[in-house]
């Protein structure tokens, strides 16, 4: 519809109880993946007037299951759905 913003909902993948992979330096995914979503929304603000409508599947350190992730992108109708992973590479691979 005209004028609608359009709906994104980003998912930080793991959280809570799971942490994801750990870094070299023990930094956890869950964390990173978390760090990078809310700096989308603070650019969708501050460069994009809020253009579109973000919604992250979490907000702390909390898990959430993947039926509850799914559930919330149907109810928001959303245009898309973006899920945040960072692999990390073992050192020994390097």
């Amino acid at each position: 519809m005209f004028g609608q913003k359009n709906v994104v909902v980003i998912d930080p993948g793991h959280g809570g109880i799971d942490s994801g992979a750990v870094g070299v330096n023990g930094s956890y995914e869950k964390d990173v993946v978390l760090n990078v979503a809310k700096a989308i929304l603070k650019l969708n603000k501050s460069l994009f007037d809020n253009e579109l409508d973000i919604y992250l599947t979490r907000y702390s350190d909390t898990h959430i299951s993947l039926s509850d992730r799914s559930r919330l992108v149907s109810s928001l109708n959303a245009d898309v759905f973006d899920v945040e992973f960072i692999c990390f590479i073992p050192q020994s691979v390097l």
